[in-house]
């Protein structure tokens, strides 16, 4: 659907659901909270609705990953930790999609495919729905040495540079091709950070957060390693200017009146806070998300609501 489209003339919305690892709900600009630099996604926020208590069901990354995809709890979808296969029998949001007629698209990390985490997820019912494009590694978190399996081909794909900028290629070029036909399209696309290792990130965005500079929240001891907390900051800015390039490739095709967008996270970070690190633990940092949603001319532009909602309602 090109520059002239209008949601009269489609019959149902794009869905772009773009998701990052480990993020908590703190460390983004709008929030006021961390000092951490997101521009882009503060503009979706201000365009749509933003969701100050949202909730990882069950804040570990597989678990997480399967009540977002199925709307299941967690006790229902069996995904009860990582590492393990998520069943076929269950439905997805890609199932319910392709009946309605959508074109669906997966590109990213996965981590639903059980114990491999290197391995190549074939076509067929263990894609959960996601048909149309995969682009998907099941589970790697070097951001500087890094892959993904393209559609068929059981052969890696080797991305040179930073692992998210390629990723993120894939999505605009799958975003402007989609574009152009009559079938709606629902893409996700799955970053690994700001999951560890903190510091696999782009210098110039590591430059912005001196590790002598950062201000510690109130619940972090003395003795955190500010330089870590720098790479996590420095990430999610590496993400939300590869945020920007989904919305402009939105935009440039014509369809932000036809396309929902959702920003979200599997699950937080406790990143020092209680003097804890990484997640699956029962605070706000590990368990709290960003949760962003706008459809221009739907979604009232700057709502923010205070209600509970978790990954399961998405």
């Amino acid at each position: 659907m090109g520059a002239g489209s209008s949601p009269a003339t489609r019959r149902s919305p794009n869905v772009v659901v773009v998701f990052a690892d480990q993020m908590r709900a703190s460390a983004v600009g709008y929030a006021g909270v961390e000092g951490v630099v997101t521009p882009h996604l503060d503009r979706l926020a201000g365009r749509g609705a933003r969701f100050s208590r949202a909730t990882s069901n069950t804040p570990i990354c597989s678990p997480a990953r399967a009540s977002l995809l199925t709307g299941l709890h967690t006790l229902s979808h069996g995904v009860v930790t990582n590492d393990i296969q998520l069943r076929t029998d269950v439905t997805s949001i890609a199932h319910r999609l392709n009946g309605a007629g959508y074109r669906c698209g997966y590109i990213g990390k996965w981590h639903l495919d059980g114990s491999d985490r290197g391995g190549f997820t074939p076509p067929g019912p263990r894609r959960q729905g996601f048909d149309d494009h995969w682009a998907v590694a099941n589970c790697n978190h070097h951001y500087y040495d890094a892959y993904y399996y393209l559609d068929d081909d059981p052969e890696p794909v080797w991305i040179d540079g930073y692992e998210p900028d390629a990723q993120t290629a894939l999505a605009v070029d799958y975003i402007e091709a989609r574009a152009r036909e009559d079938d709606p399209f629902c893409l996700f696309l799955s970053w690994g950070p700001p999951h560890c290792p903190y510091l696999e990130v782009p210098r110039r965005h590591f430059d912005r957060y001196p590790p002598d500079a950062i201000r510690l929240k109130p619940n972090a001891p003395e003795h955190a390693d500010r330089e870590l907390i720098a790479g996590y900051y420095a990430h999610i800015t590496a993400l939300d200017e590869n945020l920007g390039r989904i919305t402009d490739a939105v935009e440039r095709a014509g369809i932000a009146g036809d396309t929902i967008i959702v920003f979200t996270s599997d699950h937080g970070d406790m990143l020092f806070s209680q003097d804890r690190g990484w997640k699956y633990k029962p605070w706000q940092e590990s368990v709290g998300v960003p949760l962003v949603i706008a459809w221009d001319g739907h979604v009232p532009a700057g709502r923010h609501v205070r209600a509970p909602v978790s990954l399961v309602d998405v």
